[in-house]
């Protein structure tokens, strides 16, 4: 009987029926509270349904009866971002992968999760990874052109940018990072003049004001050692905008150093990944769909 019974819930669940197949895998795990699987399948059913705190509880008794189930840690770890406890998130899509080292989903998720913690190096092997399996999201090219840059590797950048602004034209925040990299790929090896023209190709309706990227670009430059890129960006400012305190001090003080290691002290690498959160849910399904 549980058997039967399990199969029609899971039917129903396949039409999307979810109501009634969360009421009949209740009815196993009743009759058969020895099995696993079914327990893992109703807590399913409720991550669906957003009954996330009982479907943890029916997850945590399936995995004291078999703890070596990958698609229940995956579900785990899903509820455990979505609560924002992050460490265990990290811990259970680890799990994950360590019981099915193809699982998609768990090495998409993973590189998701860096980007979060701001750990961009684990990111970017893990989206990498996950772009090379066969996924084909524009939230994860993003992230991953976001990683890219958050370590300093801005040529590396514009590819996964350049197809997340390509499949979702509509997101400025994404096109001005990618516009963003172009001008500091273009500034480092051309004029400032060139990069400006970069930016505005790439950033085309989205573009920002001279002033606002000249600023940004001359932070980032100098935030990850590239002082001649950087006094040149530095000086089209102040050229531009002359009176500028801060922007003067830091220029001469970049002048006057010669040397890279001590900007650290004068400026800051670029840390948030806040402009590419928006887009982050909506591509879960699609990611999901190409394992």
């Amino acid at each position: 009987m549980p058997v039967a019974l399990r199969y029609l819930a899971l039917q129903l669940w396949q039409e999307g029926r979810l109501a009634d197949a969360i009421g009949i895998l209740r009815h196993v795990v009743m009759l058969a509270p020895g099995q696993a699987q079914p327990m893992a399948e109703l807590a399913s059913l409720l991550v669906a349904t957003d009954r996330n705190v009982e479907a943890l509880n029916y997850l945590a008794s399936s995995l004291q009866l078999n703890p070596n189930q990958p698609a229940a840690w995956l579900t785990v770890a899903t509820i455990c971002v979505a609560a924002g406890d992050l460490s265990s998130a990290e811990n259970a899509f680890r799990t994950t992968l360590e019981l099915d080292p193809s699982s998609v989903e768990a090495i998409t998720g993973l590189g998701l999760l860096h980007i979060r913690l701001v750990r961009f190096s684990e990111a970017v092997a893990h989206l990498e990874a996950a772009v090379n399996r066969g996924v084909n999201a524009p939230s994860v090219y993003a992230c991953l052109g976001e990683a890219h840059f958050h370590t300093g590797d801005f040529k590396r950048a514009l590819g996964p940018l350049r197809k997340a602004v390509e499949a979702l034209p509509e997101e400025g925040a994404i096109a001005r990072k990618f516009a963003l990299a172009a001008l500091v790929v273009t500034a480092i090896e051309y004029t400032v003049e060139d990069a400006l023209r970069a930016y505005q190709a790439a950033a085309g309706q989205h573009a920002q004001n001279v002033e606002s990227v000249l600023r940004t670009s001359f932070q980032v430059l100098c935030g990850y050692g590239y002082r001649e890129a950087g006094i040149r960006v530095g000086a089209a400012l102040i050229e531009r905008f002359p009176g500028d305190a801060v922007i003067g001090y830091q220029l001469d003080a970049l002048r006057g150093l010669e040397c890279t290691e001590m900007q650290g002290y004068l400026f800051s690498k670029p840390l948030s990944a806040a402009d590419i959160k928006p887009i982050l849910m909506p591509d879960r399904e699609r990611i999901a769909g190409t394992a």
